[in-house]
């Protein structure tokens, strides 16, 4: 039997996590624990795929689904830590309505953005756009994955072989930041 360190992950975060539940107050062990169940959870997102997949895949190319889901975890506890409210709307006094108006045109402006490039089958993109408006602009105006909606339905044959050739060319630049990043495939990843 081979133990792989999720399983010590996921032991730590249901332990911190009952204490944690089971403990009152705001103290520093409130903190503590928070850090210790965090070290967990990252225990956990680095062997996702082997969940995923429930054999072990870490080194092949089904492996990446962990360095995915660790960039998705980042982004989301990013989201928590400015507490969700784009460009300080709850700051936001009663007297000042065309300014909330303003921002309110503005955050449906960058979800436009962010959905147009969703549909043009750029997630990576589309989720930082929530962030930085300057990469949904980016990402509409760029071409289209060749399998996504907007290609399928919009794009002649030789602007879809164009599609092909630069998805190949972000295809292999991925997988190198992904080797650089998370280790590269092993050669005999069959065994």
């Amino acid at each position: 039997m081979h133990v792989h360190h999720e399983f010590f992950g996921v032991l730590i975060m249901l332990t911190t996590g009952t204490i944690g539940f089971g403990t009152s107050g705001a103290g520093p062990w409130r903190d503590v624990l928070a850090l210790v169940f965090g070290i967990g959870a990252g225990l956990v997102l680095d062997e996702f795929a082997l969940l995923l997949h429930l054999q072990d895949v870490y080194w092949t190319k089904e492996g990446r689904s962990s360095v995915d889901a660790v960039i998705v975890a980042t982004a989301l506890t990013g989201l928590f830590l400015v507490r969700a409210a784009p460009f300080g709307l709850a700051d936001i006094s009663d007297d000042e309505r065309s300014a909330r108006w303003s921002l309110v045109a503005l955050v449906l402006f960058n979800l436009s953005l962010t959905v147009l490039t969703a549909i043009k089958g750029k997630p990576w993109v589309a989720m930082f756009s929530v962030f930085v408006t300057v990469l949904g602009i980016w990402g509409v105006t760029r071409l289209a994955a060749p399998r996504s909606p907007w290609a399928r339905r919009r794009y002649d044959p030789p602007k879809m072989a164009r599609a092909r050739q630069r998805a190949e060319r972000w295809d292999r630049r991925r997988d190198r930041a992904f080797s650089l990043l998370a280790g590269a495939d092993s050669p005999d990843s069959s065994t």
